[in-house]
């Protein structure tokens, strides 16, 4: 941290210097000295997009949502060809419980990068907190079509369809889960009481 002090006393009007600096402090876990340092960069060039999106990001980890999405917009206003904006964006809205915003984000997001399988699975759990688990089902078949190695996806998949008493389809999805990673006790879980509805 002493680094950046000297270079930006060297060059106080540099803004990617307080830039990284709150990077710096974002690794660290300080994420109101992080919002400072970005706040600073932002006045001295508020033509960046990625610092509006970092500020958003620490005010997302600070459970400051609406100050998150309000850096988001700021950030796509900027750039609004970069999908991971509106992800982020989506993830906000998510967090806040407004799933029908959180997953228009994630559309615009998907237009804007289709082979990027999260986006999907993001989507998927916005729709699965809608209990709207078809439509969750059919997200996730998207994520796994673009990554079968991602074992989350097969779990999530699975909860939809236990969710729905498909038991039988519940369990395929848990063993793929399993499969890709033995390790992860949680995968365990659901799978130690399949018996009971054979």
């Amino acid at each position: 941290m002493e680094c950046y002090d000297v270079a930006i006393k060297l060059n106080p009007k540099d803004a990617v210097l307080y830039y990284n600096k709150g990077n710096a402090f974002y690794d660290l876990e300080r994420y109101l000295e992080a919002i400072e340092c970005y706040n600073k960069a932002i006045k001295l060039n508020p033509n960046y997009a990625i610092f509006y999106n970092n500020k958003g990001n620490a005010f997302k980890i600070l459970q400051r949502y609406l100050e998150a999405i309000e850096c988001y917009e700021e950030a796509i206003k900027l750039n609004p060809k970069d999908a991971d904006l509106y992800n982020n964006k989506g993830d906000a809205f998510y967090d806040l419980e407004r799933y029908l915003e959180a997953i228009e984000c994630y559309d615009v997001a998907i237009k804007l990068h289709p082979k990027d399988a999260d986006l999907y699975n993001n989507k998927g759990d916005a729709f699965y907190d809608l209990e709207r688990y078809l439509e969750a089902i059919e997200c996730y078949d998207e994520a796994i079509k673009l990554n079968p190695n991602n074992a989350i996806f097969y779990n999530n998949k699975g909860n939809a369809f236990k969710i729905l008493q498909r038991y039988l389809e519940a369990i395929e999805c848990y063993d793929v889960a399993i499969k890709l990673n033995p390790k992860d006790a949680d995968f365990y879980l659901w799978w130690s009481n399949q018996n009971q509805f054979k």
